[in-house]
C-alpha cells in the first residue's frame, strides 16, 4: 500500500515527460522514423556504449557523435547479438551467483526508455547520453562494489589493505574526473565550446554557441557559427532562422528573407520565423506578404503579443485603421505591459478621432 502513491507520481511523471518528447519532436519526426529492425541496432549499441562509460568514464561529452543506423551494414548487428550472448552468459552463471545477472538486468530496465524502442527529442542530436544513466548505472556499480568486497574476503592477509586501497584510490580517482568534467559546466558558451572541440559534428552546439554570440552583439562569431552548423547538417531550420536574425540585424535584408524561407519550408510551423520574416518584408514595401506571415504566426501562437502588434503596424500603414486597432488591442490583452502597442494604438485612435467619416 506505502508504495501505490508512489507508482502513480511515477506513471503521471513518465506520461508528462512522454508528452513533452513528442510534442517537442514536431517537424524533426521524420528523422526519428526507425523501423523494428533499426531500433534494435540501435538499442544494442547503445547499451554497449553506454556499459563502456560507466566502467572506463573517458572522453565524456555533452553530445556525442551520433551513429548512421544502416540494417544493411553487417557488423552493426554485432551489437544486439552481443547482448544476448552476454545474457545468456549471465544466465547459464546464475547458480554460481545471480547478483550480475540481476544488475544487468536492472540496467537494461532502467536505460530501456531510452534505448531507442521510443523516441526522444535528444535522438535527434545523438543516440546516447551521460545522463540518462544515472539511476542505470546501479544495476553496475552494487554488484562491482559486492565483487570487490567478496574479493578482498578471499585474500585475509591483504584484505585490510585492499578495502582501504580501494575506498582511497577508487573514489580519490573518480573525484578528479568528476571535477575535471565539471569545468565544462562553468557556463553555456564554455559548454558549447568544449562540445564542439571533442565532437567537431556537432551542429547544435554550433547553432547554441551561434545564438550566444548573437545576444552579445558580436554578429560576424555568430554568422560563422551558424554557417557552420548549416554546412554539417543544411536541413536545420533553426540555423536558417537564426542566419536570417544576422543577416536582418546587418541589413542584408534580401539574404534574410531567403533564410527564414528556407527555415520555414523545413520547419512550416515556426510563428517566430513568420513573425521576422513578415518584419523583413514590410521594410522591403512588401506589406502584403508580410500581413501574410503576421497571420501565418497567429496562426500558429495565438498569445504572440509581437506578431499582434506588427499586424496592426502593417494593417496601420495599409489604411485599414479599425482592423489595426483590434491587433494593438489583442496585444495589450495578452500584455498589458506592451509599450510600443499602447503608442501605436495611442497614435492610431487619435487618427480615428481626426479623420473625418467618409460619406
Amino acid at each position: 500500500m506505502p508504495l501505490i502513491p508512489f507508482f502513480f507520481l511515477s506513471a503521471a511523471a513518465g506520461l508528462m515527460t512522454s508528452w513533452v518528447e513528442y510534442g517537442n519532436i514536431g517537424y524533426k519526426a521524420n528523422t526519428l522514423a526507425f523501423s523494428p529492425v533499426d531500433r534494435c541496432l540501435i538499442a544494442g549499441r547503445a547499451f554497449w556504449f553506454q556499459l563502456g562509460k560507466v566502467l572506463w568514464p573517458s572522453n565524456l561529452m555533452f553530445v556525442y557523435p551520433r551513429w548512421e543506423i544502416n540494417a544493411a551494414i553487417w557488423w552493426q548487428y554485432v551489437f544486439p547479438f552481443a547482448v544476448l550472448v552476454l545474457l545468456g552468459i549471465l544466465w547459464s552463471l546464475r547458480r554460481w551467483s545471480r547478483a550480475p545477472l540481476a544488475g544487468v538486468l536492472v540496467y537494461i530496465f532502467l536505460l530501456l526508455p531510452t534505448l531507442g524502442f521510443l523516441n526522444q527529442f535528444f535522438f535527434v542530436y545523438s543516440f546516447v547520453s551521460d545522463h540518462w544513466q544515472y539511476l542505470a548505472c546501479l544495476g553496475i556499480i552494487t554488484p562491482c562494489a559486492s565483487g570487490i568486497i567478496l574479493s578482498a574476503g578471499q585474500l585475509k592477509s591483504w584484505q585490510p589493505w585492499l578495502e582501504r586501497g580501494t575506498i582511497l584510490l577508487l573514489p580519490g580517482v573518480l573525484f578528479l574526473l568528476t571535477w575535471q568534467q565539471s569545468r565544462m559546466y562553468t557556463d553555456a558558451e564554455t559548454l558549447y565550446r568544449t562540445t564542439i572541440a571533442r565532437n567537431p559534428g556537432c551542429w547544435m552546439a554550433y547553432n547554441n554557441l551561434g545564438n550566444i554570440q548573437y545576444e552579445a552583439n558580436r554578429m560576424r562569431e555568430a554568422k560563422d557559427l551558424f554557417k557552420q552548423a548549416l554546412r554539417i547538417n543544411p536541413d536545420n531550420a533553426e540555423a536558417y532562422y537564426n542566419l536570417g536574425n544576422v543577416l536582418f540585424q546587418t541589413g542584408r535584408t534580401s539574404e534574410a528573407i531567403d533564410h527564414y524561407k528556407q527555415a520555414l519550408r523545413i520547419n512550416p510551423d515556426n510563428a517566430e520565423a513568420h513573425n521576422n520574416l513578415g518584419n523583413t518584408l514590410v521594410l522591403t514595401g512588401r506589406t502584403s506578404e508580410a500581413i501574410d506571415h503576421y497571420k501565418q504566426a497567429l496562426r500558429i501562437n495565438p498569445g504572440f503579443a509581437d506578431a499582434h502588434n506588427n499586424l496592426g503596424a502593417a494593417l496601420g500603414q495599409m489604411g485599414r485603421i479599425s482592423e489595426a486597432i483590434e491587433q494593438f488591442k489583442a496585444a495589450l490583452r495578452i500584455n498589458p505591459n506592451y509599450i510600443e502597442a499602447r503608442n501605436n494604438l495611442t497614435k492610431l485612435e487619435a487618427q480615428q478621432k481626426t479623420t473625418p467619416a467618409r460619406k
